[in-house]
């Protein structure tokens, strides 16, 4: 999903943002030491950048001004990037973005020490800040790492209960697009609005990891990393674990599939789809359906307007993978 596409009232602003984190995030290393130069390249190669264009939208839709919304955008964005850094290293991911994960090119080490930089420099962003903001990303942090250790845990087995995909997916992607909206409503000053913001951000979080499970299964040319990627590293997905629900037979089949040389995964990919869709359909429809009625404590502007946008786009890419 990208925000990147000027067609509504106030949209044409959306590639100015985009640029924005950009530039501050170059600023941010300017220094052409190999692990600044490992950051800046996963930075420059692109990516969604939703975290910091929620962070952007929020707090201009109640008043702020982009430039008190920097520190939050960049330092959202770095946390992300040094998520990804890690866990390419950890699933032995061969490619991000269209390139070459970081560990290929430059190393296991170097590119874990890029991201804890990474990490570092998010939150010397936040210096001069409200601690309480600075306190809660850290939170956020450790629960994407707990998320991520849950998902180690789990890994090559379907049997976990669908609360426990959502405990992952909670921590590995939602809690952090949660922090990003309350983040933005926060430094412009409404704090009052911040818990409901957070909400917004982690049910919109959930429909999106939701998706991008599903996504992962329709085999796109388009999305930077190869098809099937969840499926090959034994990652049991929302679409998997809901396939095998629906047919206990197909879960077996993918276990066999994970404990005998990965066989016919573009046939179990298919058929998790066929399986999965309804379940799917009726799961990121609810979390948006959440998203929306907290976003219903915003004045009607063209901002929060973007962000009610984004959860129509969500939709129309939950189409797209469902029809693949």
């Amino acid at each position: 999903m990208t925000l990147r596409v000027p067609a509504e009232p106030g949209s044409a602003r959306l590639p100015l943002l985009w640029d924005r984190i950009g530039l501050l995030l170059e600023r941010t290393f300017p220094d052409d030491d190999p692990l600044s130069v490992i950051v800046r390249g996963l930075v420059d190669a692109g990516g969604k950048r939703v975290r910091p264009l929620l962070t952007y939208l929020s707090g201009q839709a109640v008043g702020g001004h982009p430039d008190q919304l920097d520190p939050a955008a960049g330092a959202a964005e770095l946390v992300h990037a040094a998520s990804l850094l890690h866990d390419d290293v950890i699933d032995g991911a061969m490619s991000r973005r269209g390139m070459p994960t970081a560990w290929r090119t430059a190393g296991r080490a170097p590119a874990l020490l890029a991201g804890d930089l990474a990490l570092a420099r998010s939150m010397k962003l936040l210096e001069g800040h409200t601690p309480d903001l600075r306190a809660s990303l850290i939170a956020v942090i450790d629960e994407m790492v707990r998320a991520q250790g849950l998902e180690h845990h789990l890994c090559g087995s379907l049997s976990p209960s669908r609360a426990e995909w959502e405990a992952v997916a909670m921590g590995k992607t939602a809690a952090l697009l949660g922090w990003c909206a309350m983040a933005g409503v926060s430094l412009a000053q409404r704090p009052d609005l911040a818990p409901s913001l957070d909400r917004f951000g982690r049910a919109f979080g959930l429909a999106f990891q939701a998706i991008d499970d599903l996504v992962d299964l329709s085999m796109p040319t388009d999305t930077g990393k190869p098809p099937l990627a969840d499926l090959r590293a034994r990652i049991p997905s929302l679409a998997l674990r809901l396939a095998s629900h629906v047919d206990p037979g197909f879960g077996d089949a993918v276990q066999s599939a994970w404990s005998n040389g990965m066989a016919d995964l573009e046939g179990l990919g298919t058929r998790a789809l066929l399986l999965s869709r309804a379940p799917i359909e009726a799961y990121v429809q609810g979390r948006l359906d959440e998203a929306r009625t907290m976003l219903g404590v915003l004045p009607d502007n063209p901002d929060s307007a973007l962000l009610r946008r984004a959860c129509q786009r969500m939709e129309r890419r939950l189409e797209r993978a469902l029809a693949a």
